[in-house]
């Protein structure tokens, strides 16, 4: 499981079990009584909505997402309610994002910056600069992207608001990692390390250790990856961060199967599955019973390697059934949302 896990303000977005399914559609309808309801004051309002798109987003609905925050935009427009508009835009340019639409997220991006510049709304700049990083490293414009951490970290000097340096310090690292400019990752990784332990966060030192351990696997480094993924694992057990503590296992397992060491691949492998079965985590699922079905296979345990597969397609069909679950909520929320349009117009 190559992969770095960018610390991501708002961006950060999992599969996510059938009961969280549940509470978010309470939570929806909750929402939407909240925006419908013109008693309530324009601000109520304008924030139950906001809310209710980000449950859209997260539920992989990003046509149903952009409907209303134009919804939202237009709101705020006809109030003169520019940080909302704003922070519409935001939301316009992340939906883009997510469906790699990206020279659009950055326009909306560029007219939420310049609002928020015109009304002298200058603390947040840092964060949109740091989402329009993350666009540009999703294009593979990594100066472009190296670019903005520097305004980002100007502002950061210049406001004395040092709170998320550790943060900025991190993805330039991962950026540094994907132009294999490991020297320069290892820097930034470093950096970033010991602000998180000089802050005694033991959470955001784990996932360093983690990412750390991605590089050096990446490399072939694997003595060095083993060092740090042990490092995360030790973290998260001591802070019983069980659902990041998947992610940590099924490195390391794919770790033993680099090295042929199966029995090793699969007994954490199997620890995997089992934290992320409790979670309902259908990503981490994933990858977990993949693994088995690897190691045991190489074992010659063809009884398990043929349950894990098969527990490795269910999962695969699970995620598929999510999918278009929610595509069904999407459709559900937008409609209502057409209806009350129509009754207000």
């Amino acid at each position: 499981m190559k992969r770095f896990l960018f610390i991501l303000l708002c961006f950060i977005v999992t599969s996510n079990c059938f009961s969280f399914q549940i509470d978010s559609l309470i939570n929806i309808d909750s929402l939407n009584n909240v925006w419908n309801n013109k008693s309530n004051s324009d601000s109520e309002r304008l924030n139950s909505l906001s809310e209710l798109v980000w449950h859209t987003y997260n539920f992989e609905s990003p046509d149903s997402a952009y409907k209303m925050a134009n919804i939202q935009f237009n709101f705020a427009k006809e109030r003169n309610l520019r940080d909302w508009m704003g922070n519409a835009l935001i939301i316009i340019g992340r939906i883009y994002d997510k469906k790699q639409k990206y020279n659009q997220a950055i326009q909306s991006y560029q007219k939420a910056i310049n609002l928020y510049k015109t009304h002298n709304s200058n603390t947040d700049l840092g964060t949109f600069y740091n989402d329009m990083a993350i666009i540009y490293i999703n294009m593979n414009q990594y100066e472009l992207a190296l670019d903005y951490y520097d305004k980002v970290l100007e502002i950061s000097k210049k406001n004395e608001d040092y709170d998320e340096l550790d943060v900025y310090y991190s993805n330039m690292a991962n950026i540094f990692a994907r132009q294999n400019n490991f020297d320069k990752a290892f820097e930034f990784y470093s950096k970033s390390l010991s602000i998180k332990l000089e802050n005694n966060d033991r959470v955001g030192a784990a996932l360093i250790y983690n990412n750390l351990g991605v590089m050096y696997f990446n490399q072939s480094e694997l003595d060095l990856a083993i060092e740090n993924y042990t490092k995360s694992m030790n973290l998260r057990l001591m802070l019983g961060d069980k659902t990041r503590l998947i992610t940590t296992y099924n490195n390391i397992s794919e770790y033993y199967i680099t090295i042929k060491s199966y029995k090793k691949a699969y007994d954490i492998a199997s620890k995997a599955y089992e934290l992320s079965y409790e979670y309902n985590l259908f990503d981490d699922m994933e990858f977990s019973s993949l693994y088995m079905y690897k190691s045991a296979k190489e074992l010659g345990l063809y009884k398990k390697a043929l349950i894990s597969y098969e527990l490795y397609k269910n999962v695969c069909d699970s995620l598929e059934f999510i999918k278009t679950n929610n595509r069904l909520l999407s459709i559900q929320l937008e409609n209502n949302l057409t209806h009350q349009n129509l009754k207000d117009s």
